[in-house]
């Protein structure tokens, strides 16, 4: 056998495996960074659109979030442009506003991600809409549910906020009904708390809408509470008669729950400080303000430890248009889509004219309960990379598959023209032989045409091997 040949009969796997992993690997997903907008419906109370953006490293379809700096955000629908600029915290959350007044939900808006440094967009195209359901319906309770409730006067108990957020006050709202279901003014309440739970005065006495504060502190995470209402009244027989009621449940409270400083009545147009204390080692907090409509404002808020105080945040929300609201603070970014565990939504007031008094006030927001304000993908800049690493892994799988099938091919056919002239050679041989001394014809059964099958299948084989192999390692 000539020596190229047999060099080409050796190469020829060699070649093939090296040009196979050269294919795989080009079409192998790489890695890319992305933004992916998650938005919300827009507020009655502040033109605008509040979207929250993420920035990701996605390396073969793992995602992990990354902060980057110099991050913007163009939105464009119609005539009307604006631009967010800003950086994006370890969670890789930013809170981008968007100053459109006018947009609606289903209006086009088209929007460019992109960060200092990359040379291509980390996310373009037209944001899309979803009608998801939005905050409080007709079915949201605000009452907390009773283990026990019975008696002569009816008792029911809302909270502030809905929950309790450990080691912090929180309003207590005990309303008091006659049997008719009219509020009953001047009715003695008696709170008794469970352990875990305490109060800073366990009298309250009704106001004349029936309601009564009672200040509660939950200490640990289960918090019971019984409450005992009696009023006295006069009948037609001699005597009084002293009517009660009574209630027991379990007050929701919200492990990790941050507390904050807000005014419950705020005029319209005026900016509002507030201060979320944080009772974890959390480094951020995320608060969004939400009315029954959309998102109006979101914030990641920097928790500093300094000066001696608790963990806390400041921030100041911006002037809101008349309406109720909720102020939703939770430990991650998209606490307010569930309200579940750490997520606390405290109503907010905003109303012009004097302030109301406690006594009304209090049971109006206490009885004005959130439900999930949920957001969906609005533009994934994932998606086109996705798509173009498509293309790349067609097109490397081609070229992976293609050259071991060339290969086998060609060794095939190398095989088949060695074996054809070894048989050539062999036959002069036998020939020879034939004419001299020496058993000649024997030598020819040991080329047949199985020995030469048999040959080509293990190559075969061995093709098969190799690119189980590397298709095995590649994925």
């Amino acid at each position: 056998m000539p020596r190229a040949e047999t060099l080409a009969i050796v190469l020829t796997p060699l070649v093939a495996m090296a040009t196979f992993a050269l294919g795989l690997r080009v079409g192998a997903a790489g890695t890319v960074q992305a933004a992916v907008v998650y938005a919300a419906l827009p507020s009655a109370g502040r033109p605008g659109l509040a979207w929250q953006l993420l920035t990701l490293k996605d390396e073969r379809g793992v995602r992990e979030a990354i902060s980057l700096p110099g991050v913007s955000v163009e939105a464009s629908a119609g005539a009307r442009t604006a631009t967010w600029r800003g950086s994006t915290n370890a969670d890789g959350i930013a809170e981008a506003w968007l100053d459109l007044p006018g947009v609606r939900d289903g209006d086009p808006v088209d929007l460019v991600v992109r960060a200092n440094g990359e040379p291509r967009p980390l996310a373009e195209g037209r944001a899309r809409w979803s009608k998801g359901p939005w905050g409080p319906t007709a079915q949201t309770s605000p009452w907390v549910q009773a283990s026990k409730r019975d008696g002569e006067l009816a008792v029911d108990v809302a909270i502030y906020g809905q929950k309790l957020a450990p080691g912090f006050p929180a309003s207590v709202w005990v309303r008091v009904q006659d049997h008719e279901g009219k509020p009953v003014e001047g009715a003695s309440v008696e709170a008794e708390p469970e352990p875990g739970l305490t109060v800073a005065s366990p009298y309250a006495t009704t106001c004349a809408n029936g309601w009564a504060e009672i200040v509660a502190t939950a200490q640990m995470h289960v918090a019971g509470l019984s409450v005992h209402a009696s009023r006295s009244g006069r009948t037609t027989a001699p005597g009084s008669l002293v009517q009660r009621g009574e209630w027991f449940g379990s007050l929701p409270v919200a492990p990790g729950g941050n507390f904050v400083v807000l005014p419950t009545e705020v005029l319209p147009g005026k900016e509002i400080p507030v201060r979320v204390t944080v009772p974890t080692v959390r480094p951020l907090v995320y608060l969004e303000v939400d009315d029954a409509q959309g998102r109006a404002f979101a914030a990641t808020l920097k928790v500093e430890t300094s000066g001696g105080d608790l963990p806390h945040a400041d921030t100041t929300l911006p002037p809101l248009l008349p309406g109720l609201y909720w102020v939703v603070t939770a430990g991650e970014p998209r606490g307010a889509e569930s309200l579940e565990v750490a997520t606390i939504a405290r109503p907010l007031l905003v109303r012009d004219g004097a302030p109301m008094d406690r006594c009304t006030v209090g049971p109006l927001l206490a009885t004005k309960p959130a439900a999930p304000f949920e957001r969906w993908v609005a533009l994934d800049g994932t998606a086109d990379d996705h798509a173009k690493d498509g293309g790349r892994r067609k097109r490397g799988l081609v070229i992976a598959f293609g050259s071991l099938a060339a290969a086998a091919l060609l060794e095939v056919l190398l095989l088949l023209r060695a074996a054809s002239r070894a048989r050539r050679e062999m036959a002069k041989v036998a020939a020879a032989l034939a004419d001299g001394e020496g058993p000649g014809p024997e030598l020819a059964p040991r080329f047949t045409l199985a020995n030469v099958a048999i040959g080509l299948l293990l190559a075969l084989l061995g093709f098969a091997l190799v690119a189980s192999l590397l298709t095995w390692r590649a994925g």
